[in-house]
């Protein structure tokens, strides 16, 4: 099986992928219906921005509730219930769309379901997955988006002709699935079984990953006390600015891609179905080279755990907004040149698999969901304030686009320095007992 799981783990390891997938989707199909919403009700770029932003506000608020539910009802159950709700806000959303201010709070509702679902991921995968796969695994469930956002991006033509049957599909699609999986998946309850480390892997501090005293130590603490002693460890600080740095660039691209290929390239929405899939595709090899590049280089002990971290979040914080850069400094309106070079773009950021996100399960096996949703918290300002920044520089510099590309860099690598700096993979909190790899999830 793969990673070593058995067959169930396999089973809620496809739960989570496909989730993922369609919580991408839905995401998505917004940023495409903005370009025909826009010219439809006369928006404004800054009105725009705060259509696509008010998704990430509702966003903020629900990371770390996520992970402590996560943590209290297992990370399945949680994307069920989150996707059901992100999908009835998804069949509202063409009811709503003809009053600005009801679909902002619609999306702004959406973003406070869809916020639980990564963190109830990260929840499932640090119980499930083996630590050395740890890179892997974050990498093919974070190819899962790429793939939603793809399937998103190949209903543009219908978007433009029918965006509210569309809508309602995905929503039909998103409370199925929910109901299979509370119903089928929450039920299914073989024997837990443990997936081993491999012989003799050692974690940061140098004790073994099969030391008792690191399977054994059960952490009964508040949610609270948990908090207060992630926030006094410098390597969560640095998880928390290399994610938002990477986020400012992801949700740029994620939310204004369209918009940008349309004014600047000259490709109407049904022409850029092509482009924009080979870029995405661009990210999934990325985090799939990544992952398995970070796992063999640590399983062959040619770097140190921190190290692969730090270089993986460097190919993200570096390479990728150097590439941003280029497409600031080119505007080229050749499809083939800013294919490449946004191609490129998502290849570098989404290293950020085998770097932040594994990073965050190095640093708690246990409380891996919370101390995600406290990072994703801070990584979800960039989905607001990023989205109203590019709308304001649009409308007061008459949709001159190459400042955004400027903010974008200088963003990343302030972002990079802390994160060289004070980057960890030293376990914070130690595996309890009552939390082995492969229990209590089902």
């Amino acid at each position: 099986m793969m990673f070593g799981l058995p067959l169930w783990g396999f089973y809620v390891f496809v739960v989570c992928a496909i989730t993922n997938m369609l919580c991408y989707v839905d995401r998505l199909t917004i940023t495409m219906a903005a370009v025909v919403l826009q010219e439809k009700y006369a928006w404004t770029e800054q009105t725009k921005g705060l259509v696509l932003g008010g998704f990430f506000f509702g966003y903020l608020f629900t990371q770390i509730p996520g992970g402590v539910l996560a943590q209290k009802y297992t990370g399945q159950r949680v994307l069920a219930a989150a996707l059901l709700g992100w999908s009835i806000f998804t069949f509202l959303t063409p009811v709503v769309a003809h009053n600005t201010t009801y679909l902002i709070a619609c999306r702004i509702a959406m973003g406070l379901s869809e916020g639980m679902c990564l963190p109830a991921t990260c929840d499932v995968l640090s119980r499930v997955v083996p630590t050395q796969h740890y890179s892997r695994a974050a990498a093919l469930v974070g190819s899962s988006q790429s793939v939603g956002i793809i399937t998103a991006v190949l209903c543009g033509p219908s978007i433009a002709h029918n965006w509210e049957f569309v809508f309602n599909c995905w929503a039909a699609v998103g409370v199925l699935w929910a109901v299979l999986i509370e119903t089928v998946f929450t039920r299914y309850n073989p024997t837990p079984l443990t997936p081993a480390p491999e012989e003799g892997e050692i974690v940061e501090d140098g004790s073994s990953l099969k030391d008792p005293a690191n399977s054994s130590v059960c952490n009964n603490k508040p949610q609270l006390e948990i908090i207060k002693e992630f926030l006094q460890h410098s390597g969560c600080y640095a998880v928390f600015c290399a994610h938002f740095g990477q986020n400012w660039i992801w949700y740029f691209i994620i939310s204004w891609l369209p918009s940008y290929l349309k004014a600047v390239v000259g490709v109407s929405l049904e022409g850029q179905h092509l482009s924009t899939v080979l870029i995405y595709l661009s990210g999934i090899c990325g985090a799939w080279t990544g992952g398995y590049l970070a796992d063999t280089t640590i399983r062959k002990e040619l770097l140190s755990r921190t190290a692969v971290r730090k270089s993986a979040q460097s190919v993200v914080l570096l390479g990728g907004s150097s590439f941003f850069l280029l497409v600031g400094l080119v505007q080229s309106n050749s499809q083939v040149v800013n294919v490449m070079l946004l191609g490129m773009c998502l290849f570098c950021c989404k290293f950020c698999d085998a770097g932040v996100t594994a990073n965050v399960l190095d640093l708690s096996s246990t409380h891996s969901g919370l101390l995600y949703g406290i990072s994703n918290t801070i990584a979800t300002v960039p989905g607001f304030l990023g989205n109203w920044v590019a709308g304001a520089i649009l409308d007061a510099f008459g949709g001159q686009w190459f400042l955004i590309f400027v903010v974008s860099i200088g963003v990343s690598v302030c972002c990079w320095l802390v994160f060289i700096y004070f980057a960890s993979t030293k376990e914070i909190l130690l595996r309890c007992e009552t939390r082995q790899k492969g229990k209590q999830f089902l």
